[in-house]
């Protein structure tokens, strides 16, 4: 285990018509991919292994690749590779070669605690992060307390979602599997459970080929559209598996939580700082407009 007038309703209606609109402005762009693929199953340090040989890569890869991504697109580390140098390596590595229009993905899956204390990630990440200069840029993080990572990533410090109102944001979108102050969970083979690796993932990249979730019609699904399918499965998977199959689980989750409830939890956290739905599919950019 790892761990109300005729204005608003003018905004209402008018709101989706200039998302669709901003994002269908870019079809016939030439916009190019790159991603930044990290994770840590095998710890020289103390941290429990996590056996999966590396399904979360491989996950992402192959959607990513389905997507028109080259695989020489993709820099990829794994287990020692995961590194303080390998952070610095791979935003170099993504601004040596990303234009401001192209699409960046960073993601990372490893223990909450290597991410913040081997890798540094509060000190070293977020100046690195700001310097990739594009809005379309996707983190995602799977990880134990990764929605402290990513917030840390996109305010440079800890802001819960009830205080993010006024508080500014570097521009694009982060992801995280669980809440900043929740424990996540990854299944592994021994456990003989439904789903080996984090539920989290499982449900978020299938849901970006799945057509049933682009609820406006575009031809993609966003990654707002994918996040929001992928939330109510994670945590029906964690009511009647992580917790029902396991119920000696539910003490250990809830030792951080005065108010835990195992029937609705976790709560995957999305910080969107960018102005409209943010695709990832570059084929759906590279269609003609008469398409």
């Amino acid at each position: 285990m790892t761990q109300r007038t005729c204005f608003r309703l003018a905004r209402i209606l008018v709101l989706p018509v200039l998302l669709v609109s901003f994002a269908l402005s870019s079809i016939g762009e030439t916009i190019d991919g790159y991603a930044v693929l990290m994770e840590a199953d095998t710890y020289v340090t103390d941290h429990q292994n996590i056996p999966i040989g590396f399904l979360h890569i491989a996950w992402m890869t192959e959607m990513l690749t389905d997507f028109g991504w080259p695989e020489d697109h993709m820099f990829v580390r794994k287990d020692d590779e995961v590194t303080q140098e390998s952070l610095i390596e791979a935003i170099d590595w993504l601004v040596a070669r990303a234009d401001s229009d192209d699409l960046i993905v960073f993601f990372i899956a490893a223990h909450g605690t290597y991410i913040t204390g081997e890798l540094q990630w509060d000190a070293i990440f977020p100046p690195l992060w700001a310097n990739v200069d594009t809005s379309r840029k996707l983190l995602i993080v799977d990880s134990c307390h990764s929605g402290a990572i990513s917030s840390i990533a996109a305010y440079g410090s800890i802001v819960p979602p009830s205080e993010r109102a006024s508080a500014v944001a570097e521009p694009g979108i982060a992801l995280a599997s669980v809440a900043y102050d929740e424990y996540g969970w990854v299944g592994i083979p021994e456990e003989n459970d439904p789903i080996v690796g984090s539920p989290f993932l499982y449900y978020l990249v299938p849901a970006f080929r799945d057509a049933a979730n682009d609820q406006n019609g575009d031809g993609a699904v966003s990654v707002e559209e994918a996040f929001t399918s992928a939330v109510p499965l994670t945590r029906a998977y964690y009511r009647d598996v992580v917790f029902g199959v396991h119920p000696e689980n539910v003490a250990t989750f809830a030792y951080l939580h005065a108010a835990f409830d195992p029937n609705d939890f976790p709560h995957p956290d999305m910080i969107d700082e960018y102005p409209g739905e943010l695709i990832l599919d570059l084929t759906w950019y590279r269609r003609s407009t008469s398409d």
